[in-house]
């Protein structure tokens, strides 16, 4: 058999679309795998790459690097917004390497079947479903060839005419576009709907979907892509283009697919989920639709940010299929660093925000983005910050080192703060962020929660709804769970054991 391998680096909105190829992998006759036993039939090498931070971005090239070597029958694809923004620079890494626009990812749900084709039109041995030592494997630069045919057949991303869309459906047998659809540009809230800008755009950013996982045990759904933010040190927007939502028809009838396959929780997942928009509908409405629409499937809320949450959102958010658990987009507890970076929440917004969710579900854990060293953050900034995450009391604090994205504003912000306290600041924030998640770990002890069962190489445990990941206690009832069942568990000093 011939095997595709994935690699993933970043958000959980790769890990869904990573997911999604995966399975239309292994529809069209492939194996699929994240580190094979044998390399010889690996004959693709996905890499789905992250624009983030510089670090992200060496990490991407190291496994790039590292898959030349491991796989040297494969043509390593690289996608994402490292290869959207650096096509370039990582097509120089070897001629074995091809990038994919990260805009138009989501064509790749065609392209294992077009692969298959292919290859068996170029030479009958190639049997992607019965392949043995014995038959040869395709050549490099055949299936270089094919990778580059395929790409050559992509409509533009620019808003396609009929005769632009043509050549994939031709090739495919398939239609490539659902309807376009209307969709509301946010930044702002509903109370300033007169602000929201409405464009047209196209859904092919959705069709990396489905019900079937092979990674993970929990499930996701991509809901929203792109970014209509401009924050001054972020250049995702750029990568991903301006804010798309998928139709809450079409979330629902996706999420409806899920829950009768099996699955327990669902991550609804986005570059920036709280700009969701279908007409006039925002996240608060899809999350009631969904609930409204399913019968016992749990969900859960990705990255947030904190001036999209408004009383309608709490409501719902009150609901106890809604995962007592979020993770906001704050930055810093500087209201002077918060404008330079172009953040439109203010501190006073985001402590209201988090008090209120904890009124609402008392266990909730929330967790937070910090970027430190921002430019010209000082002392008294940082000590700012530290004393939210201290009265909000973040279970999470997922610390970055300022890191400067070229074709930012803050590219140019002066005056840079010393790597060497940078380093210091991330550290306290990660001391900070371990101290709050014990507090709370004493204060949950004894408590009854939902949770997914994850199949690890030394045990079961269970991931929480309040998103705690412990060892479960292996009992006599326990010796027929699996990855992916639903439980509820009672959470003790350090595992937890069934309720």
């Amino acid at each position: 058999m011939l095997y595709a391998v994935f690699k993933n680096i970043g958000c959980r909105l790769n890990q869904s679309e990573t997911e999604a190829l995966a399975h239309f992998f292994l529809k069209a006759g492939f194996g699929v795998c994240a580190q094979p036993d044998n390399s010889a039939h690996v004959i693709i090498v996905f890499v789905n790459t992250c624009t983030v931070t510089t670090k992200a971005e060496q990490k991407c090239r190291h496994v790039i690097r590292s898959s030349l070597k491991s796989f040297p029958n494969a043509i390593i694809i690289v996608s994402g917004c490292y290869a959207q923004l650096e096509s370039k620079r990582i097509e120089s890494i070897d001629e074995r390497v091809v990038t994919f626009p990260g805009m138009q990812k989501g064509f790749l749900k065609y392209f294992p079947d077009f692969l298959q084709k292919s290859l068996k039109i170029k030479e009958s041995t190639y049997d992607t479903t019965n392949i043995s030592d014995t038959i040869p494997l395709p050549e490099r630069s055949d299936i270089r060839q094919i990778v580059h045919a395929f790409i050559q057949t992509l409509p533009s991303t620019k808003q396609m005419t009929e005769n632009e869309k043509k050549p994939l459906s031709v090739l495919t047998g398939q239609p490539v576009f659902t309807p376009l659809v209307k969709t509301h540009l946010l930044g702002q809230h509903r109370q300033n709907p007169s602000v929201a800008n409405v464009k047209e755009k196209p859904q092919y950013a959705f069709e990396l979907s489905t019900s079937d996982f092979v990674f993970r045990s929990r499930a996701t759904i991509k809901v929203q892509d792109g970014c209509n933010s401009s924050c001054s040190f972020c250049r995702i927007h750029k990568a991903r283009g301006s804010s798309v939502s998928l139709e809450i028809k079409k979330v629902v009838q996706r999420a409806q697919e899920i829950e009768k396959a099996g699955k327990n929780e669902i991550v609804l997942t986005g570059v920036n989920v709280s700009q969701y928009r279908d007409g006039s509908a925002h996240f608060s409405d899809l999350l009631k639709q969904l609930l409204l629409q399913t019968t016992h499937i749990h969900f859960r809320i990705s990255s947030f940010y904190p001036e999209a949450i408004d009383q309608e959102f709490v409501e719902v958010f009150a609901d106890k299929r809604v995962c007592p658990y979020i993770h906001l987009s704050v930055q810093s507890g500087s209201e002077r660093i918060l404008k330079y970076m172009r953040r439109p929440s203010s501190v006073q917004h985001i402590e209201a925000v988090c008090d209120t969710l904890k009124k609402v579900k008392p266990d909730t854990f929330i967790g937070a983005d910090i970027i430190a060293g921002f430019p010209s953050e000082t002392e008294e900034d940082f000590q700012k910050t530290l004393e939210l995450c201290t009265r909000v009391q973040f279970q999470h604090i997922h610390a970055f080192p300022f890191s400067a994205r070229p074709d930012t504003e803050a590219f140019y912000f002066k005056p840079r703060v010393p790597e060497k306290t940078i380093a210091e600041r991330v550290a306290l924030l990660n001391a900070l962020s371990e101290k709050n998640y014990k507090s709370y770990m004493a204060l949950i002890i004894g408590k009854t929660f939902f949770g997914i069962v994850e199949d690890f190489s030394d045990g079961l445990k269970v991931l929480t709804e309040n998103y705690v990941l412990l060892p479960l206690k292996q009992e006599k009832n326990t010796d027929k769970l699996k990855s992916g069942d639903g439980v509820f568990v009672k959470v003790c000093d350090s595992y937890c054991i069934l309720a």
